[in-house]
């Protein structure tokens, strides 16, 4: 498995418009596909909190992911229905 971005539990990765062409700071062209674009989530190393680009590196930050048993997913999904409860009826008042 590769040690990098792709696998890190403190990065995540989006989809963005890949630019081909840019004039006075005004992006006049974008390309078919999208770049997938990686950030660094971590509030430690050279990247903390920062974009990272295009290529998926090693960090300072890097951290397996971490294999979540199913009990603490049904814990943690309890409590993320709780909260949108309370949201709700908050949001009622």
């Amino acid at each position: 498995m590769a040690s990098d971005c792709s696998t890190c539990r403190h990065h995540r990765s989006e989809l963005q418009p890949k630019v081909l062409d840019a004039a006075f700071d005004t992006v006049v062209a974008f390309a078919d596909q999208d770049d997938r674009v990686y950030f660094c989530t971590s509030t430690q190393g050279p990247h903390a909190g920062q974009k990272v680009g295009t290529l998926a590196i090693l960090c300072d930050a890097f951290e397996e992911p971490r294999q979540a048993k199913a009990s603490e997913l049904d814990r943690l999904l309890a409590q993320s229905a709780e909260r949108a409860a309370r949201a709700l009826k908050e949001e009622d008042r």
